[in-house]
């Protein structure tokens, strides 16, 4: 259908469907054109882009400024370079809301100069998409463009299926490096790849859930190479996870909802590397239950008088000028009896600074009565090692510096920790004993528990 055919009456409050202009929803022939005519006509007269279909691009369709209504459409980008262009004018208050459907690639190779979706000028808009490998939300500020493509800002996205997210701007710009993403919230169903990066600082974007499961199974990634206070909270970690911070990276932080390991062992699987500034990942649990600290001492706070050490339990160990030196299959700590309840408490062991050997673990059970609970099958179960009984040590951990550990056995209301080398001698700075408390009245309960310190010069 030419323009010049439409009549008003046909344009009343009447969605426009690009096939009226041209485009093959059998996804056979190039529909490119008649999509670019149909968008012309629809910013022309306030209306709203609709259809649904199967339709082929052998060029970039640009489909920003206009209000779309095509959650059933899929594109089929056959070319090389830039799929599609959604979003709006960053200079308007007043961008319209887009809605797209599937966007794929069978031609060329999605990167940061060729991604499927390329969101520019998203300033206060709601965009939802329910596929796309690669999408990207861009700022550019050449002077040609800049009225129009300098940010994305208080907007809302919808990103149900979406491999790869990703903030950045031009960084070969010719304009100002005022670039800048800010102030987003995205919703995320599913995705590989978050990636914040460019020559701004994009700051304080939110992105609530997402499963972030790599396909093919590898390792999902989070990288944040510039940026401020960005917040991911309460993902789903579905097998590994390398999170990135870069040197330019401030006060960013992750939050795992849930880990395909144990949520007890929520450090199981990720990979960080920050080499910026106050940035964090956390899983949920260690913020709503944070550790509580049970023992500790340094070979700069331990003190020693005849066979007695200064902390309560603390045995055989060898107090030097820069660190504390332990034999092989000797033991250096044994407990008090420690309140428990069952699976809700969860303990952190670490050998801390540099040097020699390790430890292992072995847990004492005891019922409510304080009377010791036979050994059985199941009922320890330590971070990265089977599942052990009571009274034994943890299996395989004789280099272990670190250690995640929770009883299995709901009667067991006290634990007697005891914690010995392996066979080689073992060096080290720091012992540190920590509890992570899911039940408010055990934690308030552990909180009267004094663990004594000897007094003594």
């Amino acid at each position: 259908m030419s323009l010049t055919k439409v009549t008003n009456s046909m344009i009343v409050n009447a969605p426009v469907n690009p096939v009226d202009f041209g485009a093959d929803p059998t996804g056979v022939n190039d529909s490119a054109a008649a999509f670019a005519l149909a968008v012309n006509f629809c910013i022309a007269n306030d209306l709203t882009l609709a259809g649904q279909g199967t339709f082929k691009f052998l060029s970039t369709v640009n489909l920003r400024y206009v209000n779309l209504a095509m959650a059933n459409a899929n594109f089929n980008i056959a070319h090389a370079g830039i799929g599609i262009f959604i979003g709006g004018n960053a200079s308007s208050a007043d961008n319209p809301p887009q809605h797209i459907g599937s966007v794929s690639r069978s031609v060329g190779t999605d990167a940061y100069a060729t991604p499927t979706v390329r969101c520019i000028g998203a300033k206060g808009q709601h965009i939802t998409v329910e596929y796309a490998p690669y999408f990207q939300i861009y700022a550019n500020t050449d002077p040609a463009v800049n009225a129009t493509d300098y940010s994305s800002a208080y907007s809302t996205f919808v990103l149900k299926f979406c491999n790869i997210v990703e903030l950045t701007n031009n960084a070969n710009t010719t304009g100002s490096n005022v670039q800048w993403i800010n102030e987003n919230f995205f919703y995320l169903n599913r995705s590989t790849s978050l990636l914040i990066s460019g020559t701004y600082g994009h700051n304080h974007n939110y992105f609530e859930g997402g499963c972030f499961e790599s396909d093919p199974p590898g390792a999902a990634v989070i990288n944040i190479q510039t940026g401020e206070n960005n917040y991911i909270r309460d993902i789903r970690q579905e097998g590994l996870l390398n999170v990135t911070f870069g040197t330019t990276a401030l006060n960013n932080i992750v939050t795992i909802g849930w880990s395909s390991s144990s949520h007890r062992f929520p450090s199981s699987g990720v990979t960080v590397v920050n080499n910026g500034s106050m940035n964090a990942v956390q899983h949920n649990f260690d913020i709503y239950a944070p550790k509580t600290p049970l023992v500790g001492f340094g070979y700069q706070t331990l003190k020693k008088v005849a066979s007695d050490y200064s902390v309560i339990g603390v045995q055989g160990v060898t107090i030097n000028a820069t660190n504390i030196s332990v034999g092989s299959f000797t033991t250096i700590y044994v407990s008090p009896s420690i309140p428990v309840d069952g699976e809700n408490t969860i303990f952190d062991l670490s050998l801390v600074g540099a040097g020699a050997g390790g430890f292992r673990v072995k847990v004492d059970g005891y019922d409510a009565s304080n009377v010791l609970i036979t050994p059985a099958a199941g009922q320890v179960e330590y971070d990265g090692a089977a599942v052990q009984p009571f009274g034994t040590y943890d299996s395989g951990a004789n280099d272990a510096r670190f250690r995640r550990f929770f009883i299995k056995v709901s009667s067991c209301k006290f634990a007697i920790i005891t914690v010995i080398t392996g066979g080689d001698a073992t060096v080290f700075e720091g012992f540190l004993l920590t509890t992570q408390i899911a039940n408010i009245a055990l934690r308030q309960r552990m909180n009267s528990y004094v663990y004594p310190i000897n007094n003594f010069v």
